[in-house]
C-alpha cells in the first residue's frame, strides 16, 4: 500500500520526513473514510489507521515531554531516576521512557551515564517560539478547577485584574471558577499542586500558549531565569 511506512523510513526521517510521515497518515485516514479503497476490508483499513496512530504517538512531540523538560531544568539535578519522574508527573514510567527516548532524537535532552541533561538554550528557543503552535490553546466553557497562565504566579501579581474569568484547569477538586483551559497534559493539575515551583513554569508556559503580547513577553522573561536559573 502506498502509504505504508517501514521501520527504515523511521529511523533515517528528519524533520522534513517527519513532516511526511504525518501528512501520509492524514492521506490514508482520509482515504480510509472516503471509501476509496473499496477492495480494502473495514477492519483491514482500521488496523491500517490505529497501527499509524500509534507510531504518530510514539513519534512526535507530545505535552508530557515538555513537563519532563520544565521538571528536568527545575530541578537542576542531572540524575533523577525515571521512576521519580513518573511518580512527580503523574505519568507511568512507559510513557516517561517514550518520552526520554523522542526527547533524546530531538536534541532537547542529552542522556549518557544515567544522567539526563536538559539542552536549556534549545529548549527555550521551542518555548519561546514553538510552544502556541505546536500546542495552541483549547479553551473551553466555564468549570471549576486550578488557576493557570495569568491567573497564577508569578503572573497574576503583575497584572491587574481585567474583570474577564480567569482561565483554569479542569480538575474535580479545584476551587476556582473560570474558562477552562486544556493543560499540556492529563496529570499537569495534580503534579502542580504538589511542585509549587514546576506550577509556575506550567502556568507560564499556557500564558505563552494563549496570552496577550505583553502577557507573552514576561511569561517568556519569567521562564527563562527559571530553565536557566
Amino acid at each position: 500500500m502506498e502509504a505504508a511506512v517501514s521501520q527504515e523510513d523511521h529511523r533515517h526521517a528528519d524533520s522534513f520526513g517527519r513532516h511526511r510521515l504525518r501528512q501520509d497518515t492524514f492521506h490514508v485516514i482520509a482515504l480510509g473514510t472516503s471509501g476509496s479503497y473499496s477492495s480494502t476490508p473495514k477492519n483491514g483499513m482500521a488496523r491500517i489507521i490505529s497501527n499509524l496512530e500509534i507510531t504518530l504517538y510514539d513519534y512526535f512531540m507530545q505535552g508530557q515531554d515538555v513537563a519532563i523538560f520544565l521538571k528536568l531544568a527545575i530541578a537542576n539535578e542531572p540524575q533523577v531516576p525515571s521512576k521519580d519522574l513518573a511518580e512527580s508527573l503523574f505519568i507511568s514510567q512507559s510513557e516517561v521512557s517514550k518520552s526520554l527516548k523522542r526527547s533524546a532524537e530531538s536534541g532537547l535532552l542529552h542522556i549518557a551515564d544515567g544522567k539526563k541533561r536538559v539542552n536549556r538554550s534549545a529548549l527555550m528557543e521551542f518555548l519561546s517560539h514553538g510552544l502556541k503552535y505546536v500546542f495552541p490553546p483549547a479553551k473551553g466553557s466555564m468549570a471549576r478547577g486550578v488557576p493557570t497562565a495569568t491567573a497564577a504566579e508569578p503572573l497574576k501579581s503583575r497584572f491587574l485584574d481585567d474583570g474577564d474569568p480567569p482561565e483554569v484547569w479542569p480538575f474535580i477538586d479545584g476551587k476556582v471558577r473560570g474558562i477552562s483551559l486544556a493543560p499540556l497534559y492529563k496529570g499537569a493539575p495534580k503534579a502542580a499542586l504538589r511542585d509549587p515551583k514546576f506550577y509556575s513554569v506550567l502556568a507560564l508556559c499556557d500564558a505563552i500558549r494563549g496570552g496577550r503580547t505583553r502577557e507573552r513577553n514576561l511569561a517568556i522573561e519569567l521562564l527563562g531565569k527559571e530553565i536557566n536559573g
